[in-house]
């Protein structure tokens, strides 16, 4: 069967796309739950969480019926989305409430998108909340992205195996706090070509700028300490260097899009300690307890740090 897809026309809702698999994107980096798959180039393969990652767009040319000012070109968006049995499934990413961009008059559009989009933090409980301040650090103006690097970093959960008595604990972490960047150009024309799953839309790759370091801490069993090694309980653990945490921002309007080089981060107030608490369990009681290792195992956990961060005097 022959079909015909008309170009897009002025006030046409605008359809996004995102990268769904390491090896699908270019330049290959995408989001935000690291999977338990093999390093690809000595990186991370990182999937997106349907229905739960939200990023925000940011487009001069397109607009928001009823909305003025910076809200007139800004749009919130969740990612869709799903993979199965191995397979990766097509990604979009569907609007938010009532407001999303259309296609305005001119052709080329350019748009710029930032991760996460401050809806994600909206209705989490007051232990993980933002304050407003922070909030309002996820933001555009104009092409200018402002973001905010949390101090404080409650991993999404910590697991642990078990093997011959010795136990190795990893913290998941939170993806909310890799901050991350986009930006392309296209046309309404371009945008409504088909591909092989329909239409193309608009593909946002995203670029992390945060820098994630993974750590472990290891405590010796006795011989390889050539000393009694007593357990050791961790309730929270410290990250400290100059400006590890808080506000940036950065120009995205003649950044290419595809590598970091060429883009200038800016830093507002920052801080120089990052917390991560730990909680590997919950007694009987309901309480929270903390982690104890025992001599041979280990806990390894991801912290994000701040685009200027000097990792180097950490």
């Amino acid at each position: 069967i022959n079909t015909t897809v008309r170009p897009a026309e002025v006030g046409d809702p605008i359809l996004f796309g995102a990268s769904a698999a390491y090896e699908n994107a270019n330049p290959g980096q995408t989001r935000t739950e690291y999977s338990d798959l093999p390093l690809v180039d000595g990186k991370e393969i990182i999937w997106w969480v349907p229905e739960t990652d939200k990023v925000q767009i940011y487009c001069e040319q397109a607009y928001v019926p009823g909305f003025t000012g910076d809200e007139a070109h800004t749009s919130h968006y969740t990612v869709m989305g799903s993979k199965s049995n191995g397979e990766d499934h097509a990604n979009w990413l569907q609007k938010q409430g009532e407001a999303s961009l259309s296609w305005g008059g001119q052709n080329e559009h350019t748009f710029y998108g930032i991760y996460p989009s401050k809806t994600m933090f909206l209705s989490d409980g007051a232990e993980s909340a933002l304050t407003e301040e922070e909030l309002s650090s996820f933001n555009f103006s104009g092409t200018t992205a402002y973001g905010y690097v949390h101090s404080e970093q409650i991993p999404a959960s910590v697991v642990d195996t078990e093997v011959n008595g010795v136990t190795s604990y990893v913290a998941k972490a939170d993806m909310r706090y890799a901050y991350m960047v986009a930006k392309t150009t296209t046309t309404r024309a371009k945008a409504y070509e088909v591909g092989p799953n329909g239409v193309n839309g608009v593909s946002m790759n995203f670029i992390p700028l945060a820098t994630a370091l993974e750590v472990t801490l290891s405590l010796p069993t006795d011989d390889e300490a050539k000393v009694d090694v007593n357990p050791v309980p961790i309730a929270q653990i410290s990250v400290q260097g100059n400006g590890v945490a808080g506000q940036f921002s950065t120009d995205l309007q003649n950044w290419n899009g595809q590598t970091l080089e060429g883009l200038t981060v800016n830093s507002g107030n920052y801080s120089n300690t990052i917390t991560i608490p730990v909680d590997a369990s919950t007694g009987t009681d309901g309480a929270a307890m903390g982690l104890l290792l025992k001599p041979g195992d280990s806990f390894t956990f991801t912290v994000f740090l701040h685009p200027n961060a000097d990792i180097d005097a950490l």
